[in-house]
């Protein structure tokens, strides 16, 4: 086993551990939207504060319980230093940490709390800005976890004062109280973070304590109003207020579909992989509740490791995983935990260009609710987000040194093929039906994994979609509705790099149909746009309708133009098409070269749908390029 230890650089028996970049080089940028969507392995940290009256149930690494009324001692107590030292040496390249969620306690000061509780609920030490400041400074991403919906926990006499119980002009004192809290978190670190999450349900599952609570429509546009790039995501996402989901599993039985597992079945080969980013708990709990000679780990090394790589290359819509461990107030964890991930650092290694910093791949994508006990072709691939590689991870051998695959979905051309460990030569033989990698006689498969990295002719490198994981915006609100949070559709799709439809491998699972307008019994012009985030120059744009048996080319509009802005406000026309017929072959927008930061398309004229006669705007993607 190769043991890691504390600091920037970890040097061990198996090599330096590569220091991981933000966005290229560790030094603190601006987060942007697009963050997170190429990153595959981060940690969960749920640190809770401690209230007047109530007990979080955190311990010390002596095993010392924290009581109440010392949330300053706790917050005093944690070596900020040290835990982001720990990030660094275990290879998280980004981390989420709890704030405002047990009895809405805060790690930093707050004077909305201050006002609308009184004081006790929010500690004098400002953790949370030293959290982000250390983890930028060592170019690792942060999210801010919270639960706006945790009245439930509050004392009676809260619950009284802010209007929790209290349904007058649906819920609108503690909707109040709520804004307050997060324009104060949004303001205060909204810009220097990648993005913040939220716990529960939001209201949206119909049970009576936390039904109709929140106004998310408010809450969105509250925490935007103060940090337009931060991604939102939500344990019940997408909806109204996130478009980003978070999959949360407590015991393996918390896995889809939901509640079949037995709760101690932590059989990785037979878990699924989500598109959305998934958080599973490695130890006894979340939170650091245990002793830590009393700790525990669910998983070893390679289970832990071999999921991470099955999620790598699953989740589309946002990060890959966030493994949920905490560690205590001085940077030490319970027994057993650094172990693990310490040897999940030593296997990723020589193998890290592909698992961080990359995206799924599209040559050989995998869908949601695969397993590693049934993977075709036993494999699953990530790639270079310029194009330029795509990272073949052998998960489950052939029996001989050759491996067949079919031919990549995206119409790739590779031009070599390497061990990404050693970089020996693989042999590559590409045929009209598929390719075969051959391993030399003096190689074996690694009993782990193996990662061969195809490297991609360059006249077959798609070029750079501007509109790829860009912010999306449309007449319709946040969603149709109150989407399911396997719903198909999303405005996360649209912009997303698959561009053709896919059904759900599971019931519990999403297909992928892109994005909607909501479905009216009226026409009328509806409009959806994508906020570049730089300005460029373009000259293209492609839309990819709908291309299922029985909906080819449905919701594509029968008129239609494209608009470029600089602002978000002032439009200008550069591209229209009227007439169209149903149809689901790509549509190519061209036009003169025009500067840009946002880019709308705008259905002037929509099609009613066969089925029931009512008119929305469907795309399954939308590409934005700079001319040709």
């Amino acid at each position: 086993m190769c043991a890691m230890l504390g600091g920037l650089s970890v040097m061990t028996g198996c090599g330096t551990l590569p220091k991981p970049l933000w966005r290229g080089g560790s030094v603190e940028l601006t987060p942007r939207y697009t963050d997170a969507f190429d990153m595959r392995y981060g940690l969960f940290i749920h640190w809770v504060g401690c209230s007047p009256t109530q007990n979080s149930g955190l311990r010390h690494s002596n095993g010392a319980s924290i009581g109440t009324r010392r949330i300053d001692e706790y917050a005093d107590s944690i070596d900020v230093e040290k835990v982001a030292d720990e990030m660094v040496a275990l290879g998280f390249e980004y981390v989420l940490i709890t704030d405002f969620h047990g009895f809405g306690t805060m790690l930093h000061p707050s004077v909305a709390s201050d006002l609308w509780r009184g004081r006790g609920y929010a500690s004098k030490r400002d953790l949370i800005g030293e959290m982000v400041a250390a983890l930028r400074k060592r170019g690792i991403g942060f999210v801010l976890f919270t639960h706006p919906v945790a009245g439930h926990t509050y004392t009676k006499e809260d619950q009284e004062k802010l209007g929790w119980n209290d349904p007058t002009d649906n819920y609108k004192r503690w909707n109040d109280f709520i804004n307050d809290i997060y324009a104060e978190l949004a303001e205060r670190y909204g810009n220097e973070m990648m993005g913040m999450g939220f716990d529960r349900e939001f209201g949206l599952s119909g049970n009576e304590d936390f039904q109709g609570k929140l106004d998310l429509g408010r809450l969105r546009e509250t925490i935007l109003s103060k940090a337009p790039n931060l991604q939102l995501y939500a344990l019940a996402g997408p909806n109204e207020t996130c478009e980003f989901g978070h999959r949360e599993v407590w015991r393996a039985n918390w896995h889809s579909p939901w509640m079949t597992k037995d709760e101690n079945d932590y059989d990785v080969e037979t878990w699924p992989a989500y598109r959305r980013v998934v958080s599973v708990v490695l130890p006894n709990h979340w939170a650091t509740i245990t002793p830590p000679k009393e700790g525990m780990t669910h998983l070893n090394a390679e289970q832990l490791y071999r999921y991470t790589v099955l999620q790598a290359a699953t989740a589309t819509e946002g990060p890959g995983s966030a493994w949920a461990a905490s560690p205590y107030a001085d940077g030490s964890w319970e027994k057993g935990v650094r172990e693990v991930f310490a040897d999940v650092a030593a296997y990723m290694k020589d193998v890290r260009t592909s698992l961080t910093r990359v995206y799924p791949s599209t040559s050989y994508p995998t869908p949601e609710g695969a397993m590693l006990s049934k993977l075709p072709h036993g494999i699953v691939a990530t790639k270079a987000t310029d194009g330029s590689a795509e990272y073949i991870h052998v998960l489950n051998p052939p029996a001989g040194n050759r491996l067949s695959l079919p031919l990549p979905e995206d119409g790739k051309v590779f031009a070599s093929a390497t061990l990404l460990a050693n970089g020996k030569a693989v042999g590559l033989v590409q045929k009209p039906d598929g390719l075969e990698l051959i391993l030399d006689d003096k190689d074996s498969w690694d009993k782990l994994n193996t990662v061969i990295a195809l490297g991609v002719d360059s006249d077959t490198i798609p070029r750079r979609n501007l509109a790829l994981h860009q912010k999306v915006t449309a007449s319709d609100g946040m969603y149709i509705a109150k989407l399911p949070a396997n719903s198909d559709v999303g405005r996360i799709r649209l912009t997303d790099g698959q561009k053709h439809v896919t059904g759900r491998p599971e019931k519990w699972a999403t297909g992928n149909l892109g994005w909607s307008s909501a479905r009216r019994e009226t026409n009328g012009s509806q409009w959806v746009s994508v906020h570049l985030a730089d300005e460029h120059t373009v000259g293209e744009v492609r839309l990819y309708p709908r291309s299922d048996a029985g909906h080819e080319g449905s919701g594509l509009p029968i008129d239609l133009r494209a608009d470029v802005s600089l602002n978000g406000r002032t439009w200008q026309t550069v591209a229209s098409r009227n007439g169209l017929p149903q149809s689901s072959e790509t549509l190519v927008l061209t036009f003169d070269p025009a500067r840009a930061r946002y880019v709308r398309v705008v259905g002037t004229e929509l099609r009613p749908a066969p089925q029931d006669g009512l008119f929305s705007m469907q795309f399954v993607e939308l590409e934005v390029f700079s001319p040709r």
